[in-house]
């Protein structure tokens, strides 16, 4: 193809860098391509790059263009490989799978090595797969830290700070609601069996809860997936253990109104 129908037509220049394995996308359309090291094309030929560098150009044409752009932006066509949006960080529900998630017990676990805090303290945090219902890994997770509370008036804010291994491959933190590094979310696809990562508390702000919601597949996840409760040791707030269903000082809600009733039906 000549330089003319090169500079007439739609290009994607596809980036490959071999040292990290990063593959970027960029589209441009008229006199030239942008390559994604920075180096300007104006329709002629150049060098691209060296050494580790393989780039490759592959010209298109509008209505293909418009079909690609099309593929990846509309929503709800795939999940979010590469990490979950910022839109999911109040409802922690997956975008894009076009299922809801499932009602059965977790098979995954978020263990801690403490089960109460101070300010500052550093907690490990460990997200396990048990084997339950057969599932041995997970591709996707998002995690923050809410203050503890039953029924369905939950906290929405996560608070403290996550920190993750050296050399971390699958996990990544997301600054949710502009607070830094408030969960720990999945950057890639991969299946793992478990990881580790730390949080450290920030000022007394009552018992904490760590909230998870950790998927196997797109159709295949499971939300509010829970940690033990770690108390806040400044606290006078009364623990209470949410099962699922509103508690009110250790006593369910259909407890209450079972003995109401009772006493209604005594006193006629």
């Amino acid at each position: 193809m000549s330089d003319a129908n090169l500079k007439k037509r739609s290009a994607v220049l596809i980036h490959r860098r071999w040292n990290d394995k990063e593959t970027l996308l960029q589209s441009v359309m008229g006199d030239g391509i942008i390559c994604a090291d920075r180096e300007l094309f104006l329709g002629e030929r150049a060098g691209i790059g060296g050494g580790n560098f393989v780039n490759e150009i592959m010209v298109i044409n509008m209505q293909n263009l418009v079909l690609l752009a099309a593929l990846v932006f509309i929503p709800g066509v795939t999940p979010y490989p590469y990490g979950p949006p910022l839109g999911a960080c109040m409802s922690m529900f997956p975008k894009g799978h076009g299922v809801d998630a499932q009602k059965s017990p977790p098979p995954f676990e978020i263990l801690v090595n403490s089960t109460s805090y101070r300010e500052a303290d550093v907690i490990q945090i460990t997200i396990n797969t048990t084997g339950l219902q057969g599932v041995s890994y997970y591709e996707g997770m998002m995690i923050q830290a809410r203050r503890s509370a039953c029924g369905l008036d939950k906290p929405t804010k996560s608070h403290g700070k996550f920190s993750l291994q050296a050399n971390e491959w699958f996990l990544d933190t997301m600054d949710c609601e502009n607070n830094l590094q408030s969960a720990v979310v999945h950057k890639n696809h991969s299946h793992v069996e478990s990881n580790m990562f730390y949080w450290t508390a920030p000022a007394p702000t009552g018992h904490i809860i760590f909230i998870g919601t950790i998927v196997k597949n797109k159709t295949l996840f499971w939300t509010n997936v829970l940690s033990p409760l770690i108390k806040d040791v400044t606290s006078n707030e009364e623990v209470k253990a949410c099962s699922g269903v509103t508690s009110i000082h250790g006593c369910t809600l259909a407890s209450i109104i079972i003995l109401l009733f009772s006493a209604i039906l005594f006193l006629r």
